[in-house]
């Protein structure tokens, strides 16, 4: 059994994708193809990198500053698609103050769920309120 793997974030790799996948497919005559907006590591990095950046310019920790943006950026962001956590988030704001729903954070999966689009504003969010912070490169978070 033969297998690929392409990642796709942009037209020309979307191409070269799609020549691998008639070869593939011209091949073998036979193929499962999946598709996943799975988010990119650089992604990823960046929201760490950025935790990074806000703790050391806000002189707190890179704990309080992932749990801040989380429960601030985060929460809305997953609420307001998704009625079932709005429902769970909404309860927990009703039942504990701001310094425990911060704590909470730590076992509640934010990012992690999150879809590309949906970590793409909540990368925007964070910029918006921390202007200083820089995308080493341009990418399409």
């Amino acid at each position: 059994m033969a297998t690929e793997n392409h990642h796709v974030n942009s037209r020309q790799s979307c191409e070269n994708t799609c020549r691998a996948v008639w070869a593939f497919w011209t091949k073998n005559k036979n193929i499962n193809v999946s598709l996943s907006t799975k988010r990119s590591l650089d992604q990823n990095a960046l929201v760490n990198q950025w935790y990074t950046d806000i703790a050391h310019c806000c002189q707190d920790s890179f704990l309080n500053i992932r749990r801040q943006c989380k429960l601030n950026y985060g929460v809305p962001i997953l609420s307001r698609d998704d009625i079932y956590r709005e429902r769970v988030f909404n309860s927990l704001k009703k039942s504990f103050p701001y310094d425990k729903l911060l704590e909470i954070m730590d076992i509640f999966s934010v990012t992690s769920v999150m879809s590309t689009e949906q970590l793409k504003e909540y990368l925007n969010q964070m910029h918006e309120d921390h202007p200083y912070l820089e995308a080493k490169k341009k990418i399409d978070y």
